[in-house]
């Protein structure tokens, strides 16, 4: 008798729900914003927005979004560097640990030990001070986010200047330069594939790298 009390149910899949983080940091970012308003001088509020303002750069998406979005964005950078005056070189380490990448000198590029160098040479301890030393140290700063901020900001300004001029960094920067260069624009069509257009209208598909687990039947 008890077993025909007992069935087993199944269930629909739960699918996990998606997180917004945009939405989170953005929040978060606006929340801190007006908090710092009542408390300026507040250093919990200037780490708690130096995190929140990364982290929005790190995820926000661009693509296809109008002047104004990227107007805002160049108004969030202004105030990322206006908090970081009030914080020290060990305040950014504390909220984004340099990355352990130790080789660097092998590459020929930036690792924890130019990083530490940097923040040593500026001085742990000291009050950053500056819009030029955040800027510095932001550009030194070897971290994930700190990095994807970096790129995020670059093609903002990027993409805020094709919008009013036509023009990209790198298109204005061949053309002041008058260097004898190709320039390619990425796009997708409504398909979701991805291609380049060169400037007389040709097109070139882009190919995506099949992933190391995956490999071509023969």
């Amino acid at each position: 008798m008890l077993k025909n009390l007992l069935r087993l149910i199944k269930g629909g899949k739960k699918e996990k729900p998606v997180i917004d983080y945009e939405r989170i940091y953005l929040e978060g970012m606006i929340r801190t914003m007006e908090a710092k308003k009542l408390d300026f001088d507040n250093k919990e509020l200037a780490q708690r927005l130096f995190f929140y303002i990364v982290k929005y750069f790190e995820v926000v998406e661009m693509e296809n979004k109008s002047l104004e979005n990227h107007e805002s964005m160049i108004v969030f950078n202004h105030v990322l560097m206006d908090t970081m005056k009030g914080l020290t070189p060990e305040d950014m380490m504390t909220i984004f640990p340099p990355a352990k990448t130790y080789d660097g000198e092998k590459w020929g590029i930036k690792d924890y030990f130019t990083t530490m160098a940097a923040l040593n040479e500026h001085g742990i301890d000291k009050q950053i001070g500056t819009e030029e030393a955040a800027l510095n140290l932001l550009w030194d700063f070897m971290n994930p986010s700190v990095m994807k901020y970096r790129v995020k900001i670059m093609s903002v300004m990027s993409n805020l200047n094709r919008l009013e001029t036509g023009q990209g960094l790198m298109e204005r920067f061949i053309e002041d330069q008058e260097l004898n260069l190709p320039v390619y624009r990425a796009y997708t069509d409504n398909k979701g594939k991805s291609f380049l257009l060169d400037e007389n209208g040709k097109s070139i598909p882009v190919i995506k790298r099949l992933p190391r687990y995956l490999k071509l039947a023969k």
